[in-house]
């Protein structure tokens, strides 16, 4: 016999027993569970996906995106359904920049390329289809060479520069059909949880705005906070100025112990802020 406690936001909330191993998917459907805002699991404080087989007692978790770990892996989770929407309509021809928070989404634009209404109409579409398309989100564990090779084929020179202090033989990815993408965090383990988002064009780029905590659903009445906006973008500059566009960039100016006068460049710009 396997028993199975059910936990929300670290409340008990149902029991049950099962003959046989089963799966995650199965128990949600079994006890009728509110589905809805699922974004993933946890199976003895391990985060899993709900094809995940229980096969001796289990605490499982709900993570909902009304909690604040749940809503992170949603906006992770979007902003690698962006990476693999542009991946799918430009392949290498764009490159895509996540650069900062701002309101409730981020910053983003492609390299050397004022984004147009089109564009994001595109975007946008691309992003619904594989949403609707129910595409599983894996994460797999490979050889840092092999990790290397996928991401030089989609040129993508942010990873690359992390993967050189990655000190592991091995890294986790994640993988949706032909596209990789790399998140310290978990991510939601389909598109299909990756519902509602929206778009604001700005300044030759675009903000990708996430749902609220509150009922899972895009704020209509929202002002992006200009002033702070404008310092975002100017600080963005100085750091391309002083060709610290990544982490991976940090981690170099560490392993060249240049991280100290970089700190003692940046309080000036901080002080002025």
């Amino acid at each position: 016999m396997i028993k199975v406690q059910i936990k929300s936001n670290n409340e008990i909330i149902k029991e049950a027993e099962y003959h046989q191993k089963v799966s995650l998917k199965a128990i949600v459907e079994d006890l009728k569970l509110v589905s809805n805002n699922i974004i993933t699991f946890k199976v003895n404080n391990q985060f899993v996906y709900d094809d995940t087989m229980i096969e001796k007692d289990s605490e499982i978790e709900l993570i909902y995106i009304n909690s604040h770990v749940g809503l992170k892996i949603y906006q992770d989770s979007a902003i690698f359904l962006l990476g693999m929407a542009v991946h799918k309509l430009f392949g290498n021809s764009k490159t895509l920049f996540v650069e900062h928070s701002i309101g409730d989404g981020v910053y983003c634009d492609l390299l050397d390329e004022e984004v147009t209404s089109e564009i994001i109409e595109k975007i946008h579409s691309m992003m619904k289809k594989l949403t609707e398309a129910k595409t599983s989100i894996n994460k797999m564990a490979i050889p840092i060479n092999q990790a290397y090779e996928i991401f030089q084929r989609q040129n993508r020179a942010d990873v690359i520069k992390n993967l050189a202090f990655h000190k592991n033989r091995y890294i986790e990815i994640y993988m949706a059909e032909d596209y990789y993408d790399y998140f310290p965090r978990p991510l939601s383990p389909n598109t299909c949880f990756i519902k509602h988002f929206s778009f604001i064009l700005e300044n030759g780029g675009f903000v990708l705005r996430f749902p609220s905590m509150t009922d899972g659903m895009i704020n209509t009445n929202i002002t992006l906070p200009q002033k702070l906006f404008a310092q975002n973008q100017e600080h963005d500059k100085w750091l391309n100025i002083l060709d610290v566009d990544t982490v991976g960039d940090l981690n170099r100016l560490i392993d060249e112990k240049q991280i100290r006068d970089f700190i003692l460049t940046e309080k000036p710009f901080m002080r002025k802020r």
